[in-house]
């Protein structure tokens, strides 16, 4: 949504880089939280100026102490705005219901400024301070400290780097959006804060006035202060989906969260027992159909609120831990239901579609069905309307049920394969030595995910406990790790010698790589691995890195360009991080490519054991060893518009939107399949083993290239690769998976003979006979 010229609130597509929104919204909401610390503060004064390409948030107010801190050494203005890890919000064991919390926020700003410039004014002491900061927080000047008889006041003025978001100057998408959240912050300040945007008064006095800027003047809505921490306002859609605005301590959580589903629970269950009670139908309103008519806004103040990430698009705090309660009135509710909402839902063939009713039989079936068909053996279309699909009262439909499928896992060091069956047993197959046998190996039930080093498994359970099985010098061994620091685990991840697995706020490691120390007290929301080391982002975008340094296990040297980082990507013996602003980071071994070139508007990355491909807008950039996938130059200018690259030991191959694929490296890693080339059209996706690939065509053909006896040669096993489904490899085999059946092939040693002890049936769509289904013709 943004503000158009007449008022109102419009929805259209926005391009803009979400790091730069935020390090805006950061000092916003700062402004907005010291409303909280001073209820005195009556104005936040807004200017965007895109010329200058600059930004001032100016609050009155409380400002800052303007005195010495006695631990830092330095005034605490200057510990707040230009030191990283200090904020007066960070202890948890204090009830605070502001905005910014974790001890980075506006030093982000000053990051990634070009200049950044603080005034803020004392009453207590009668001082003025001011500070400016240039080159993204590297050069601090002296503060000037002036007496001072005026209001308390504070005032940032920024100029953001653009070239860290691979940007020229302040685009249009990002200004109408920083607009936009000028009134987000008018509403979510209850009427206590008047709010100016290029020196013009916002006219948004309450949260009611903000919802009539997104609702239409003639269409339903209702708004309610339910408490003084909780604001609610419902309107309809036209059905077309459910649409929420939210606002946390006057952050913007434009993906919802646990709030906003605490509001809609309420409404679409007093929905859903009105109807109850008038109808009965037989056809009954679910609750999506409810919740695709609501709008629903909320603007509320949680307790040391926890976000998804630094971004702070979704709240994932526990209604319990909220610190407040919402009930929405009877009345507001009795006002949602006589909205004209109930007619809305009228059950009629006008109404509901074909989709509809496949959602309910799958609700009476217990089972996943693939398609309805009608009594003749047609295929009934989804989106189609009842009284569109040629159905008549009194008609039955059946149902193709497509029973569950194996997940089938493996790795890129990987000498064995493991899949989950449908009925939940674990199997494995491959280098009995190496995880390819589960002799003794118990509990293996309600397993989330596999990952396998060179020579073991390890398998993480819906409970976050874990179980291993195969060499102990590879990880399969668990006794050596103490039980209490395997509880709650979230994420686990293998390189070729051993184990790294994630809980909140610790990280385990065990196998060879056992004697490497990971960083005490960080919260990973990824891991990646080398070799021999291992790297970890967390949702603030920090990263760390720990194992062998000759395999990119210390990032020191690059520790200070790790900032804001978006996610990671691993070679065999380097790591590179993609930040926000599409820059890139390396480190490692220079001959797997840890010392990339610097470069900007990096869209995503890829890796192949010997160096790294960055796709950029406009092509491939690659760099490592140039004989094994380090050098693209021969075939860049077919790198144009590419959706997937995927690398194996030393070669990458690239697929393009048109279902072309391209190939560079070492003939002897899949670099060159000119051989097949004419096969290739229409590829859906490439997967890789250490030395071969196999793309997989859209209409379930395989295609193979690369060393014969490791998987580059499929002629075994072709005739039974059609219809496939899914792919996976190990280091030097392949698994395809085709309707329930595992088809395997490649080095014996790697699992390539499948599981021979295994009895397979082949999984074919069954017919079922829906209940009956009684649809009104109203």
């Amino acid at each position: 949504m943004s503000h158009d010229s007449h008022g109102r609130m419009v929805k259209r597509t926005l391009e803009y880089v979400p790091a730069l929104y935020k390090i805006f919204d950061e000092i916003l909401v700062n402004a907005a939280d010291n409303l909280i610390r001073d209820p005195t503060q009556d104005t936040i004064r807004i200017e965007v100026n895109r010329k200058e390409g600059s930004v001032i948030v100016w609050n009155n107010g409380a400002g800052l102490p303007i005195q010495m801190h006695r631990e830092h050494k330095c005034y605490v203005p200057e510990l707040v705005f230009g030191q990283l890890l200090t904020s007066d919000n960070y202890d948890d064991s204090e009830k605070k219901v502001v905005g910014g919390r974790n001890g980075y926020g506006a030093k982000l700003t000053n990051i990634f400024s070009s200049k950044f410039l603080l005034e803020t004014a004392d009453s207590r002491s009668g001082k003025k301070y001011k500070q400016v900061w240039e080159k993204n927080m590297s050069v601090c000047h002296k503060p000037v400290i002036t007496q001072n008889k005026s209001e308390d006041y504070t005032q940032v003025t920024f100029f953001p780097d653009f070239s860290r978001f691979g940007m020229r100057a302040m685009e249009e998408d990002i200004v109408l959006l920083m607009r936009r959240r000028a009134f987000d912050v008018a509403a979510s300040t209850r009427g206590r804060c008047q709010v100016f945007l290029d020196g013009k008064r916002l006219q948004v006095e309450c949260f009611q006035d903000y919802v009539d800027l997104f609702v239409q003047p003639e269409a339903f809505r209702t708004c309610k202060v339910v408490n003084d921490r909780w604001e609610v306002a419902i309107g309809l859609t036209d059905g077309s989906g459910f649409q929420q605005v939210s606002f946390v301590n006057s952050i913007n959580t434009s993906r919802g969260g646990t709030h906003v589903s605490y509001i809609t629970d309420q409404v679409v269950g007093a929905v859903l027992e009105k109807i109850g009670k008038q109808r009965g139908g037989p056809l009954a309103v679910k609750n999506q159909h409810v919740k695709s008519y609501l709008w629903i806004f909320v603007n509320c103040l949680v307790e040391n609120p926890a976000f998804d990430s630094q971004t702070k698009e979704t709240l994932t705090s526990k209604r319990e831990r909220f610190g407040s309660s919402c009930h929405l009135p009877e009345e507001l509710l009795q006002e949602v239901v006589e909205s004209g909402l109930l007619e809305a839902l009228q059950v009629s063939p006008k109404r509901f579609s074909v989709g509809d009713v496949r959602v309910l039989a799958e609700d009476r079936l217990q089972k996943s069905l693939s398609v309805l068909v009608d009594a003749s053996g047609a295929p009934l279309n989804d989106r189609d309307k009842i009284c569109d699909s040629g159905l008549q009262h009194g008609d039955q439909v059946s149902a193709l049920v497509r029973p569950p499928e194996p997940r089938v896992f493996s790795g890129p060091f990987a000498y064995a394969f493991a899949a989950v069956l449908p009925e939940g047993r674990v199997v494995a197959w491959g280098d009995q030595a190496r995880g390819g046998s589960l002799q003794e190996v118990e509990g293996l039930e309600e397993v989330v995910c596999l990952e396998a080093s060179a020579g073991a498994f390890c398998a993480l359970k819906a409970d976050g406990s874990l179980r291993a099985w195969g060499g102990a010098a590879f990880g399969g061994d668990l006794r050596a790790v103490p039980p209490e620091r395997l509880v709650g685990v979230r994420l686990l991840k293998a390189s070729a010698l051993g184990f790294s697995a994630a809980t909140e706020g610790d990280i385990v490691v065990w196998g060879s790589a056992a004697a490497l120390a990971p960083p005490a007290n960080f919260s990973a929301v990824e891991l990646v691995s080398s070799t021999d080391a291992f790297a970890a982002r967390d949702a603030g975008g920090r990263v760390c890195a720990w194992g062998n340094a000759e395999y990119g296990g210390d990032c020191s040297e690059v520790q200070g360009r790790l900032v804001d980082v978006k996610s990671l990507c691993a070679s065999d013996g380097a790591f590179a991080a993609l930040t926000w602003g599409g820059q890139v980071v390396t480190w490692g071994n220079s001959s797997f490519g840890g010392d990339g070139p610097a470069l900007e508007e990096v869209v995503a990355l890829s890796a192949c054991g010997r160096g790294f491909a960055a796709q950029l807008r406009n092509g491939i950039v690659c760099w490592g060893d140039p004989q094994q996938g380090g050098d693209n130059s021969q075939v860049r200018d077919q790198l144009q518009r590419v959706r997937q690259v995927v690398g194996s030991a030393g070669a990458f191959a690239a697929v393009t939107e048109e279902g072309r694929v391209v190939t560079w490296g070492s003939t002897a890693f899949g670099g060159e399949c000119s051989a097949v080339r004419h096969q290739l059209v229409e590829v859906d996706r490439v997967v890789a083993s250490r030395r071969a690939f196999v793309a997989l065509r859209k209409d379930g053909g395989v295609v193979t290239w690369g060393f014969p006896m490791l998987g580059g040669d499929s002629q075994s096993v072709q005739a039974q690769l059609h219809g496939v489904t899914s792919l996976v490899a190990s280091s030097g085999a392949f698994c395809a998976l085709r309707s329930g059946r595992l088809v395997c092939w490649g080095g014996l040693s790697s699992g390539g003979g499948g599981p021979g002890d295994l009895e397979e049936e082949e999984a074919k769509d069954v017919e079922m006979t829906v209940p009956t289904i009684s649809v009104s013709s109203a």
